[in-house]
């Protein structure tokens, strides 16, 4: 399992859905939408993940599966 810091956001292309800008520079789309507690945009999280390795047609980002999120200060 790997985690990082990042940001919030919500990509509006191919109908919209949710992604985390990281502070590592790269770009993480998200294969499920967060918990409703954490849809808001440019909301900072700490969240481990691990990398989605099924098919999909979106083209933004690495697509990641989240196992756990959490709040950064």
């Amino acid at each position: 399992m790997k985690s990082l810091i990042g940001t919030i956001q919500y990509i509006d292309l191919e109908g919209g859905f949710w992604a985390i800008k990281g502070e590592d520079g790269q770009d993480y789309s998200l294969v499920n939408p967060p918990p409703i507690e954490y849809q808001q945009v440019g909301k900072r999280v700490y969240v481990q993940y691990r990398y989605f390795t099924g098919f999909s047609v979106r083209m933004w980002g690495r697509m990641i599966d989240v196992i756990n999120y959490d709040n950064v200060m």
